[in-house]
């Protein structure tokens, strides 16, 4: 997850999604250490995640550009 933010960031990219299990957002959330991290290393960009009930732990989906961002998205930058 964080290698694919570094090099979306590095690829010029300024709003990414990032959908995924809700299961596994909450964790990263709950995570002072992580959470401050992504925030750090996404200075600049506008950063949401976005919880799905039905993705596997391992599925995870990135948007860039332009894209509708739902009411639930969790603002990571």
């Amino acid at each position: 997850l964080r290698a694919k933010l570094l090099y979306l960031l590095s690829e010029g990219a300024e709003k990414i999604r990032i959908d995924l299990n809700a299961e596994v957002l909450n964790k990263l959330l709950n995570s002072k250490e992580l959470s401050e991290d992504f925030k750090n290393i996404s200075k600049g960009a506008d950063v949401c995640a976005v919880p799905h009930r039905t993705y596997h732990e391992e599925q995870i989906n990135f948007r860039t550009g332009i894209f509708e961002t739902p009411e639930n998205a969790v603002k990571l930058s």
